[in-house]
């Protein structure tokens, strides 16, 4: 709250200020309008057995208790189940789709429909909680000559933007060829190296090893981006091992139901493997005693249904032994006919979400008033528990007329942390200052917030009116002779409204995607028609296809000409340079921020006083610019929204796009700074307000006026403290 102690009249309070918050975005699919995730990620691999198109008996009562375990304190509907063996035509993830939407307070779930291959008919699929996470793409492939397709998704929790993405792969290894495991593993690890180094990934299957030294278990833990870690470290031979019969999972039967392999339990044949980035206990991280800084009691990590509480019977024990304490024995009998896998389960912490809210500025302070205004900083991770995310880290800092500044960490599922900032009354006159908050938690979500302030500093002898009139020119609470003298020297000025003067908005013109190092550059081109304030407006972005958000202030004047925003990730302001150069229009750069980050689905739009005043592509995730750009037909625009007919979209109409093209061969190719505006257009008249004694706003200074201000001067409708001369 604000602490205010002023003498005198309290002027109106308002907030003039600018909230820049960068980062890409807390975007969701426009199909998936759904509530922020409530809770951590629970994560599940499970062989189902199903190949024959449906999920076995005692499926359902598997699935509700894993839905309802408490680990550490975290009780939650399963978010992402990885499936192996089951059909190519969806019938027993449908299956299991029912069962998982009776739970509460979820989905609809909904699975992965990318068709992938299977020689013995037993594919892998995804079924996922979409009230949680959003499948961003799905990709399958496999080596030469494999039998079996594995498929990479891409996930992003609901609420967060692609700084929170996880990439898992699901795979079903060779059960008796170890060349053929390590031809797999190769292919999955290559296709893992090709991410960014620091990429959340998961590594989840039946990977049919018996022991960490065979080498396709070493290929998934060998140096590169992509190298994987098992969680809870447990290397060695597990076949047949009563060493490791707590983290066996196959086959949960010695004599199992007809169709399913027995042997008893005495395999570790089913794996969740983390990368590196996924077990230091920052951002998006396993959840497990040891790990980083998290408070967990017990690893999430388990095999599901076994605690090593049932008997060793060299190998060829049953799940359902009455000594086994880890389920109820409903559960446990369950394990042993729906599947002759056990389900491996894990748990994941989200990163920080910060929110900063600061209480209201006064509009007017007496001199050498003390004001203290209290900045509340608040991880608002979407979870249950402190445990359920990363805390959020932060350095609050204060610029210009204002005094401030703070260190600290907030976990989630908390309140918040309130600092006090102070405003500088000491002397008087109009007042600016910044409020800034800087996360540096590992790929928070809304890392940075900006707050401009402006507030005034009045003297204790300063005349302060009540419904003081326009016509008071002079601001000293009376009307007099000295006001006649201002309004005389702009008698009769006159700004024509010439008819043929066309009001038009700026224009969004063009987008890149570059083909350059890390898909750069990417930019907006927006054209600038007569002389402009950009502080005025803001953009926002819609990524692949999601809800609009992360408005963001622009900044600076700009009079008839084109201004650029420019990506700034992988050195993006460095490649836009390198392509267009850095002089001319092209050093017009209202914004270069990490907001500008398209991939070829991504749409933007320019808002000014909450209303759309151009828009670059629609909420629709069709790769339309991907490699390639987007730009504007002569003589169109600003349209409200998107129309199509607008816009040249060489990669829609021609296939054609900018791979391959150096610097020199995009700048040849994207017509940036062609764009010809509509006939007459130019500034409106009086657009940056009328004069001061165009009482009537016509923008002419004329009798009307005049009459005006000899109204007020005989009515005296002022301060009725104040004199009236």
């Amino acid at each position: 709250m604000a602490r205010l102690f002023i003498r005198g009249q309290e002027g109106e309070f308002v907030i003039k200020a600018v909230i820049i918050k960068y980062l890409y975005y807390s975007i969701m699919l426009s199909s998936m309008l759904v509530v922020p995730a409530n809770g951590e990620l629970r994560v599940v691999c499970y062989n189902v057995a199903g190949s024959g198109g449906s999920a076995r008996t005692g499926m359902s009562t598997v699935l509700n208790a894993i839905c309802t375990e408490n680990v550490n304190g975290i009780v939650r509907p399963i978010d992402l189940l990885i499936l192996q063996e089951v059909s190519g035509n969806g019938g027993t993830e449908n299956d299991i789709i029912a069962i998982l939407n009776q739970q509460p307070d979820t989905g609809p779930y909904l699975k992965d429909t990318t068709s992938t291959y299977a020689c013995d008919g037993r594919h892998v699929g995804l079924v996922y909680n979409s009230a949680t996470v959003n499948l961003i793409s799905a990709i399958d492939f496999r080596h030469s000559g494999a039998c079996r397709d594995n498929a990479r998704y891409q996930i992003r929790p609901v609420g967060y933007g692609p700084e929170a993405d996880i990439y898992i792969y699901n795979t079903h290894l060779h059960s008796s060829d170890t060349s053929e495991r390590l031809a797999a593993a190769n292919i999955i690890r290559t296709n893992a190296d090709g991410l960014a180094a620091d990429a959340y990934v998961i590594y989840a299957g039946d990977f049919n090893i018996d022991s960490s030294s065979e080498s396709s278990y070493q290929s998934f833990l060998s140096s590169g981006n992509g190298q994987a870690v098992d969680p809870i470290n447990r290397p060695g031979t597990w076949h047949n091992n009563p060493s490791f019969k707590d983290i066996h999972t196959q086959a949960p039967m010695n004599n199992p139901p007809g169709g399913l392999i027995g042997g008893g339990i005495d395999d570790r044949f089913d794996f969740q493997l983390v990368s590196t980035d996924l077990k230091d206990g920052e951002g998006c991280s396993y959840i497990g005693a040891g790990i980083g800084d998290i408070s967990a009691g017990n690893h999430s990590y388990h095999s599901f249904g076994n605690n090593g509480t049932h008997p060793w019977s060299s190998g060829a024990g049953n799940i359902n032994h009455p000594s086994n304490t880890a389920q109820p024995q409903n559960v446990l009998d369950a394990l042993t006919t729906a599947s002759d896998h056990l389900p491996v389960v894990a748990d994941f912490q989200l990163p920080a979400r910060m929110q900063v809210i600061v209480d209201s500025i006064p509009n007017d302070v007496e001199q050498y008033t003390a004001v203290e205004i209290a900045v509340t900083i608040e991880n608002i991770a979407p979870v249950n528990l402190p445990l359920g995310a990363d805390e959020l880290d932060y350095v609050l800092s204060t610029t210009g007329d204002i005094a401030g500044s703070a260190t600290g960490s907030d976990a989630a599922a908390g309140s918040g942390n309130i600092h006090y900032i102070t405003l500088d009354t000491s002397t008087i006159g109009m007042k600016t200052g910044q409020i800034s908050v800087i996360s540096d938690s590992q790929n928070a979500s809304d890392p940075c917030f900006v707050q401009v302030v402006e507030f005034n500093v009045y003297g204790s002898n300063t005349p302060f009116c009540v419904n003081q009139p326009s016509t008071d020119l002079s601001g000293d609470c009376k009307i007099t002779l000295v006001d006649f003298a201002m309004f005389a020297e702009q008698w009769f000025y006159t700004e024509a409204n010439d008819p043929n003067i066309l009001d038009i908005e700026p224009v969004i013109t063009g987008i890149i995607d570059g083909t350059l190092s890390g898909g750069t550059p990417k930019a907006v081109e927006i054209y600038i028609p007569g002389r402009r304030d950009l502080s005025q407006y803001s953009i926002e972005r819609s990524d692949s296809g999601g809800t609009w958000g992360n408005n963001t202030q622009l900044t600076g004047i700009y009079e008839n000409t084109f201004v650029y925003l420019i990506g700034s990730d992988n050195n993006g302001e460095q490649r836009f340079n390198e392509v267009f150069g850095a002089s001319g229009f092209y050093a017009n750069r209202p914004l270069v921020s990490i907001l500008i980050n398209h991939n070829g689905n991504d749409a933007y739009r320019l808002i000014k006083d909450a209303n759309v005043v151009d828009q670059v592509w629609m909420q629709n995730n069709s790769p339309v610019y991907m490699d390639s750009y987007m730009y504007r037909y002569d003589r169109t625009g600003p349209d409200d929204g998107f129309v199509m007919d607008n816009w040249y979209m060489p990669l829609v109409d021609s296939g054609y796009d900018l791979s391959g093209l150096d610097a020199a061969g995009i700048r040849a190719a994207v017509p940036f700074g062609d764009y010809v505006p509509p006939e007459g257009a130019q500034l409106p008249p009086c657009y940056y307000g009328y004069p001061e004694s165009d009482f009537d706003e016509s923008c002419t200074v004329d009798h009307n006026d005049l009459q005006e201000l000899c109204t007020e001067w005989l009515e005296c409708g002022l301060d009725p403290n104040s004199a009236c001369w």
